[in-house]
């Protein structure tokens, strides 16, 4: 039998993680067009009444699960090609309490939820989830553990943001002579 799932809580719970008031080219405004394709598909929703072919006890508007799958997989697809982690880990937070209600729903993990975690220094850990988007690829993650090998510390990051700000900056000022000085010694580095 074909399983479904209630449209309306699924479209409600989506509009929960969506910001309404966000900066152009922000987390928030990335995560808002991304998740549109899932929100226009649960316009989709069919109506069932109580005497119906499926095994479903309440009338209303209905979502088949398989046809949602794909359209989360493209979520998640989507978000894997974000490069910056504060945004991906943001990203995977918000993905992560779709597919809870998902599950909730379907009463089983039909779709691979995070690991817990408590790793407060980690800039994946959100919520007491570890929020990183390739976790499931990853076997030998350590949930709760400082040197868990897909953990990265975010006072780090935030350092190695500022280092990256600060250098980009020297450069752009840097006269003729002194950027073709620092292209040898950096092809002379790549080469040792």
């Amino acid at each position: 039998m074909e399983k479904l799932i209630k449209a309306n809580p699924l479209k409600s719970v989506i509009i929960d993680t969506k910001s309404f008031i966000v900066w152009n080219g922000s987390v928030e405004d990335s995560w808002n067009s991304m998740v549109i394709e899932l929100y226009n598909f649960t316009e989709k929703s069919f109506f069932l009444g109580y005497v119906n072919e499926y095994e479903v006890e309440d009338c209303g508007w209905y979502l088949k699960l398989l046809e949602l799958k794909v359209v989360i997989d493209n979520l998640y697809d989507s978000i894997s090609e974000e490069l910056n982690y504060e945004y991906s880990a943001y990203m995977i937070n918000q993905y992560n309490k779709i597919i809870s209600h998902i599950n909730n729903e379907v009463g089983y993990k039909y779709f691979d939820e995070s690991y817990k975690c408590d790793n407060q220094y980690c800039i994946f850990s959100k919520n007491g989830n570890c929020c990183n988007k390739i976790q499931h690829s990853i076997d030998k993650a350590e949930p709760n553990h400082l040197d868990c090998n897909i953990s990265i510390r975010s006072d780090y990051y935030d350092l190695v943001k500022v280092l990256r700000y600060e250098a980009s900056r020297e450069i752009k000022h840097m006269e003729l002579d002194d950027l073709m000085d620092f292209e040898k010694r950096y092809i002379q580095r790549k080469g040792e």
